[in-house]
């Protein structure tokens, strides 16, 4: 008998495991059941099954409906509940969405008018400047015809502003028109002295009255800036020009915009003006709107359920689905996180230890010519050694007499120079000779575009460093390279490789717009 209640109470406990909710077995049971009770909807106590019926973790995320089918039959349905705040931050970031779409499209559609506007500028009859105030939004971009002289003292240079690679200014000076009032005329470009940044090359301004024809446009172009020490006022070099600022400066009644002089005029300025684009195709590509950023979650489940497959079976599926989900959502954030880390680790933990993918070595400190290093040319006429700033120099000291090793040097120069094509112009190949005797007939012949000056050597050794690593090395034994600064930036090693030297050198011409 006691053998008996053991057994009957095992099984009741593999019942009641089988009728749970969470063990597979009672999974299966719920499964099965309300495919059952979906079968046979029309009995209302199998529908209040299919209602009553549910395990505990069900009710708390699923919720059930019934669906009329054709034949008076009804079938039995379930879906996720929806949470209040995941459905609202999903809401949000949809609206947020759709909203930067319209209004990238907005943006669209005004530049495409303002485009339009330039277009249709350019075929209309000019506006003769008579006077009469025009405001900014009614002449921008408009052909423009003024005369009047103009006023040179009250000229402003405009810094930072390239032309082919080559710093300069912008030289925008005051027209007095004849109908009275001023105009700002942006006049064109001029190019920047290498040596000395705030010597203004010569150019020719008329004296009398003239005729400027141009675009009229809001501003003489604007450079990034920070802060405003570089556009301070009463300088004649600025970064910007704010034009009602500079009326109030000067007290000059100046029209609202600035006249972009298109004809020339021979007085020496470039007037290769960049055509006025409004950016419309940056715009395009934002306007759409993706269909993956407002989709909702389960979609693909409530659509297997609606073709009538049972909504149980949905379950394994739909939790592959999320997991899938949850790891694309992981792998993004490694993706934007991935620059951040690696950076991180290769500053705090590798810890980079500096260096140089260079050949030559790096002089440090820098140190500049000499303002009183005197040398003389082959005449035996004194020069001033810092008045060959503004190219690289590539210098060799030897005796008069140059040895071997002297010549060698001045071969590897000169052909390092003329790898550089078109940028050799850049570089001047200097030999300073630490004697005055006679030069050997070979020298001169093979090498005469190498500047061959006398230095005294007291004062080259004391400029020009030796490798304190070697020992008895000399200056002698180098090849040395100058900026257009006029400061020793590099030395070679003995004995060097003509190839490297050429890679570096044509490293430093490429990234440097100096020389």
């Amino acid at each position: 008998m006691r053998e008996q209640d053991e057994q009957e109470q095992g099984d009741g406990q593999a019942n009641a495991r089988r009728e749970r909710p969470h063990h597979p077995l009672g999974r299966a049971a719920v499964v099965h059941h309300e495919v059952e009770c979906a079968r046979h909807a029309g009995n209302d106590q199998c529908e209040r099954d299919c209602n009553e019926d549910t395990h505990e973790e069900g009710r708390k995320k699923r919720v059930r409906y019934y669906l009329t089918m054709p034949g008076g039959s009804r079938r039995c349905f379930s879906m996720l509940k929806i949470r209040f705040w995941p459905a609202l931050a999903v809401l949000v970031v949809v609206a947020v969405t759709v909203r930067l779409g319209f209004w990238q499209r907005d943006r669209a559609h005004q530049k495409e008018a303002l485009q339009a506007r330039i277009d249709r500028f350019k075929h209309e009859t000019p506006i003769t400047l008579n006077g009469r105030k025009w405001p900014l939004a009614a002449i921008e971009f408009h052909s423009v015809v003024a005369r009047g002289r103009f006023v040179p003292e009250s000229t402003v240079y405009l810094d930072n502003r390239p032309y082919n690679d080559q710093p300069g200014f912008y030289v925008v000076t005051p027209l007095a028109l004849e109908a009275g009032g001023y105009v700002l005329v942006n006049r064109g470009w001029l190019p920047r002295n290498a040596q000395r940044r705030t010597v203004i090359a010569p150019y020719r301004t008329p004296s009398g009255n003239v005729t400027i024809e141009g675009i009229a446009r809001a501003d003489a172009s604007r450079a990034f800036e920070l802060g405003q020490g570089a556009s301070a006022p009463h300088q004649k070099i600025r970064q910007n020009l704010d034009v009602a600022s500079y009326a109030t400066q000067t007290g000059l009644p100046l029209e609202p915009f600035v006249l972009q002089q298109t004809r020339d005029s021979a007085d020496g300025l470039v007037r290769d003006w960049p055509a006025p684009e409004t950016g419309v195709e940056r715009n395009y590509g934002s306007v759409a709107l993706t269909d993956s950023s407002r989709s909702e979650p389960g979609s693909g489940a409530r659509r297997a359920r609606q073709a009538g497959i049972p909504a149980a079976s949905d379950a394994p599926s739909s939790r592959r689905g999320r997991l899938r989900a949850r790891w694309m959502l992981l792998l993004l954030a490694a993706i934007c996180a991935a620059p951040v880390i690696a950076s991180y680790l290769m500053y705090y933990v590798f810890r980079p230890t500096g260096g140089s993918t260079g050949y030559g070595q790096l002089v440090q400190p820098q140190r500049p010519i000499p303002a009183n290093l005197v040398v003389r040319d082959e005449a035996g006429h004194p020069v001033r050694l810092d008045s060959l700033k503004g190219k690289w120099l590539m210098i060799s000291v030897d005796s008069s007499a140059c040895d071997d090793a002297c010549a060698k040097k001045l071969y590897f120069m000169r052909q390092v120079r003329a790898t550089q094509g078109a940028e050799r112009e850049r570089v001047l190949t200097v030999w300073l000779r630490t004697g005055d005797g006679a030069m050997p007939a070979r020298i001169v012949d093979a090498y005469p575009d190498t500047r061959k000056l006398i230095a005294p050597p007291a004062d080259i050794a004391a400029w020009l460093p030796s490798d304190p690593d070697v020992a008895g090395d000399s200056v002698a034994a180098h090849i040395y390279l100058i900026d257009p600064n006029g400061n020793l930036m590099m030395r070679f090693p003995r004995d060097p490789d003509p190839t490297r030297i050429k890679h570096d050198l044509t490293k430093l011409l490429k990234w440097s717009r100096i020389g």
